[in-house]
């Protein structure tokens, strides 16, 4: 059986690795998996749609996540999961669709090891602050991580998303993070309902 998380840009590619190996971890027997799909339109729009019902109509799929960043298209995480629902309100199957958010972009899921980011780089650098999912709008985190990057020593880095959020994002850290990032933990535990599984604490 599958769980299918559609996700904005390349999201899927820093996720779907770690989602993977993270659910096989906490359901090692039943062979339920993970299909990160990336939407390359609006993630409210109806090709968003189109593409949800597709998803939740066939038999072998438990669950359809929508995964959205909040930041440069919402006001907030409780805006942003209430244009989700109302993007797929009278589909069919809707009972299988979950919405969640990465508050303010999936960056800041990564923010809980801006110490050992920061060490691997060379630089040194105080933590934007103690709340990830609280880095809003005004500097969301991938500004912080860029300014963070361009302060390396020699050979000059830039952060690229793929690259260095995927390097970040393991199975492992996910767990971590999630202690410090509700929207995080809440998408966790979805995937953990949906598989049949008891949630995260």
């Amino acid at each position: 059986m599958r769980i299918v998380v559609l996700c904005e840009g390349k999201t899927e590619k820093v996720l779907k690795p770690a989602l993977s190996e993270w659910l096989g971890e906490h359901l090692p027997k039943t062979g339920t998996g993970i299909d990160a799909k990336p939407v390359h339109h609006k993630l409210v729009g109806a090709k968003f749609r189109r593409q949800v019902e597709l998803n939740c109509a066939r038999n072998d799929v438990l669950g359809v996540i929508g995964l959205t960043d909040v930041y440069g298209v919402f006001e907030s995480g409780v805006q942003a999961k209430e244009a989700l629902r109302e993007a797929v309100a009278g589909c069919n199957h809707v009972e299988k669709f979950w919405g969640h958010v990465a508050q303010f972009e999936l960056e800041a899921w990564i923010m809980p090891f801006w110490d050992d980011i920061a060490k691997s780089i060379g630089v040194k650098a105080k933590k934007p602050g103690e709340k990830p999912e609280e880095i809003n709008h005004e500097k969301p985190p991938s500004k912080h991580l860029k300014e963070l990057f361009r302060r390396a020593k020699q050979p000059r880095r830039n952060y690229d998303k793929v690259r260095h959020a995927w390097q970040w994002l393991t199975a492992k850290n996910l767990q971590t993070a999630a202690e410090s990032c509700p929207e995080l933990r809440a998408f966790l535990n979805s995937i953990l309902k949906l598989a049949g599984a008891e949630p995260l604490p």
